[in-house]
């Protein structure tokens, strides 16, 4: 299954890539050019059991792309970004005398309207499927495989959905026991002018990570081991709903109470983790005088996940971890922002280990 899967995910790849190389132009008129600047200050005060560790750091994080519409149903697009081998983060921090920093192939991916109810998507890209916040998936990680949504609006303002897909985690010469990940996700959505819901149930499915060594550069190391070796398998169900209240007229100028719920359960190590929070504001800080205020509360188990994908800010990515996040952002002028993001967060198995990690941003949509 593992073999088909790959196979037909790369054939209809390269046949996207070959048709729209092949038969349509590329068009200044029909792409759109994304990029932004963040700048960024963050502190760390961690209590461990060898000693208080305080980091003082400068960052900074640049991205810019372009998706082109090759045909009416064909798009195609890329992104570069800062970062380095590390999938969780585009970041690079100032040091190292002055030194160049790296520049990564961050997106490249073929979107397919196949017809009116159904996508396919194809490459590296990041919006698979719907992810309710980033408890499980960092906001930076674009996926590498391919994936379908299918999605019929009925009357009343709903409208099902299914995605599904394939991902290849990890790729070895010397052996055929590749990584991969599949994933379903049945789910509903429903939208009136001053209410939304939208709740999916996401089924993971991982092949060949039970039983491997994982790779320490990545891994966080707080999934369980047996002799260097991962224990457990990560066959999951991942229940998500989010809720978003609009009160006033239609439009860009109105605010929005949004309520989000996360739960995982991995079905081999019987771990769990969950995260309520809630974010009142603008939907989005682009205009000068809009505003933003977020928080929520996480607990994700030791081995809820593999260690390799949930938020890099919280407790370095780690699972075993749990804690508080509050974040507040300011459009000072059209698209530039002003940033707070707070973390609280301790370990759930060892000792407390508090650690306090602050953030303070200033970012630029170009």
């Amino acid at each position: 299954m593992r073999r088909i899967g790959s196979c037909l995910s790369f054939l209809a790849f390269l046949i996207a890539l070959i048709l729209a190389s092949t038969a349509y132009a590329f068009s200044l008129e029909n792409t759109e050019f994304k990029g932004d600047l963040r700048l960024r200050y963050q502190y760390e005060h961690t209590e461990r059991a060898e000693g208080l560790l305080q980091r003082h750091r400068g960052r900074f994080r640049f991205r810019f792309g372009f998706a082109t519409m090759m045909r009416e149903n064909l798009e195609i697009g890329a992104r570069l970004a800062t970062g380095d081998t590390d999938p969780r983060s585009t970041n690079q921090t100032t040091t190292s005398y002055f030194s160049s920093k790296e520049i990564r192939l961050d997106k490249a991916y073929v979107f397919w309207s196949a017809a009116d109810n159904l996508a396919l998507m194809f490459g590296k890209y990041a919006k698979a499927f719907f992810i309710a916040d980033d408890m499980l998936w960092d906001a930076d990680i674009t996926f590498e495989g391919g994936s379908l949504a299918w999605k019929r609006l009925l009357g009343g303002g709903s409208a099902p959905f299914v995605n599904g897909g394939t991902f290849i985690l990890d790729e070895s010469k010397l052996s055929g026991n590749d990584a991969q990940m599949y994933f379903v996700q049945p789910g509903v959505a429903y939208g009136s002018d001053m209410f939304t819901l939208e709740t999916g149930l996401t089924f993971y499915l991982f092949e060949h990570l039970k039983g491997s060594a994982p790779d320490d550069d990545i891994s966080s190391g707080t999934n369980t081991r047996v002799d260097g070796n991962l224990k457990y398998d990560f066959d999951s169900i991942n229940p998500v709903i989010v809720m978003v209240y609009r009160p006033g007229s239609p439009g860009d100028s109105r605010h929005a109470l949004k309520i989000i719920g996360n739960y995982v359960y991995n079905l081999d190590s019987k771990d769990s983790g969950y995260r309520l929070g809630f974010v009142c504001g603008r939907e989005k800080v682009k205009e000068a005088g809009s505003w933003q205020v977020y928080y929520n509360y996480r607990h994700l188990e030791r081995d809820a996940l593999r260690d390799v994908f949930p938020d890099s800010d919280c407790y370095g990515g780690a699972t075993d971890a749990a804690g508080h996040e509050v974040i507040a952002r300011y459009g000072i002028v059209k698209n530039v922002y002003v940033g707070l993001d707070y973390y609280n967060a301790r370990r759930i198995e060892e000792e407390n280990q508090p650690q306090n990690l602050l953030q303070v941003d200033c970012g630029f949509k170009l």
